[in-house]
C-alpha cells in the first residue's frame, strides 16, 4: 500500500507533488515529533523542496512540513546542447574607417598582379567578396560588415596592401570600373572580434 501523503501537498506546488510521487523521502513533523515515511522504490527525483516552501495541514489540523531531500547531483550542462547557435556569436564593435576599392588589375595591384591575395587565397575566394586591411589592426580572418558592400554581410580580411595603414580598408571588386564607382568613403563598419 502506498502511504505517501500526496493529499497534503497543495496542487499549486507541482515541484513538491512531483517529489512525493517520484519516491522522495519525507519527514512529517507532527506536534514536535518526527516520523519518517518513504516509498518502496528508490528516490528518482533531483527536485529540491527547499525552495518549494510547502506547509500542508494534516487532516487533524496540525501543521506539518515536508523536509527537503538532499539534492542529487546532475551531470554538467554542455552549452552546445542547449543553444548551439549562441556559441558562434562574436562580440562586435563599430569603427569609422576610410574604405576604398580595388580589383586584381595591374593598375590596382602592380605589374606582378596574379590574382593571389597576401593570405595565399585567390580572388575567387568567397565569390570575390573580401577585403584588404592593415593586418596589425585587423588580422587575416577578421570579419567586417561594411554598409553598401556585399549587402552589409560580413566579409573576411584576406589581403593587405602597402598603402593600407591604420584604419583603412580596401574592398575587392571583380572589375576596375566597379572599383572606381565605389571611390573613397568614410564609413562606420562593424568588426567581429
Amino acid at each position: 500500500m502506498d502511504r505517501r501523503p500526496t493529499h497534503l501537498v497543495p496542487p499549486h506546488r507541482p515541484a513538491a507533488r512531483a517529489a512525493l510521487l517520484l519516491g522522495a523521502w519525507i519527514v512529517v513533523l507532527v506536534g514536535g515529533s518526527s516520523h519518517l515515511a518513504s516509498a518502496d522504490r528508490p528516490r528518482a527525483s533531483s527536485i529540491s523542496l527547499a525552495s518549494a516552501d510547502v506547509r500542508p495541514v494534516a487532516a487533524n489540523g496540525i501543521p506539518t512540513r515536508l523536509a527537503a531531500p538532499a539534492p542529487i547531483p546532475l551531470p554538467p550542462v554542455v552549452p552546445e546542447l542547449l543553444m548551439p547557435e549562441l556559441l558562434h556569436i562574436a562580440p562586435k564593435r563599430l569603427v569609422e574607417m576610410e574604405v576604398t576599392a580595388y580589383c586584381a588589375c595591374k593598375k590596382c595591384c602592380g605589374p606582378n598582379a596574379q590574382g593571389i591575395t597576401a593570405s595565399g587565397k585567390t580572388v575567387d575566394y568567397n565569390a570575390g567578396k573580401f577585403i584588404a586591411a592593415d593586418t596589425t589592426v585587423l588580422p587575416f580572418g577578421t570579419r567586417v560588415s561594411i554598409p553598401g558592400y556585399h549587402n552589409g554581410e560580413p566579409v573576411e580580411v584576406i589581403d593587405r596592401g602597402g598603402a593600407i595603414k591604420g584604419h583603412k580598408l580596401d574592398v575587392y571588386f571583380p572589375t576596375h570600373e566597379e572599383a572606381l564607382q565605389w571611390g573613397r568613403q568614410m564609413i562606420l563598419v562593424q568588426v567581429e572580434e
